[in-house]
């Protein structure tokens, strides 16, 4: 197995060679830190998924995430800042969401706090 690190506009990236298998992995710098969390960012497409599994089965307030922070422990904690509002209503707040997806198993969702 070889291995080899870069920094490359922010970002570290870990080259590693299994075999004739090569694998690139791209982190910040925030993200390699386990248990600390990173700054609020614009969701991934993962990040969406995790959101959108969380909350399904969820009715009558709608919320919808804007950004993420996440930590990395046993699985992921997210902190998702979204705004909220209970149709029809024009009545719009913010709230923190908070899911954890564990390693194997179901995302779900830990608390919701208005802000």
């Amino acid at each position: 197995m070889e291995t080899r690190n870069q920094k490359k506009r922010g970002a570290i990236r870990k080259a590693t060679r299994v075999g004739k298998i090569k694998i690139l992995i791209m982190t910040t710098a925030q993200e390699s830190l386990v248990g600390g969390w990173t700054a609020y960012h614009a969701l991934t497409p993962e990040d969406q998924k995790v959101f959108d599994e969380a909350m399904r089965g969820f009715v009558g307030v709608k919320y919808t995430p804007q950004l993420v922070s996440t930590q990395l422990v046993n699985g992921t904690n997210y902190r998702f800042k979204c705004t909220a509002s209970i149709p029809p209503s024009e009545v719009v707040w913010d709230a923190i969401v908070e899911i954890y997806s564990p390693i194997e198993g179901v995302p779900h969702v830990v608390a919701i706090t208005r802000i």
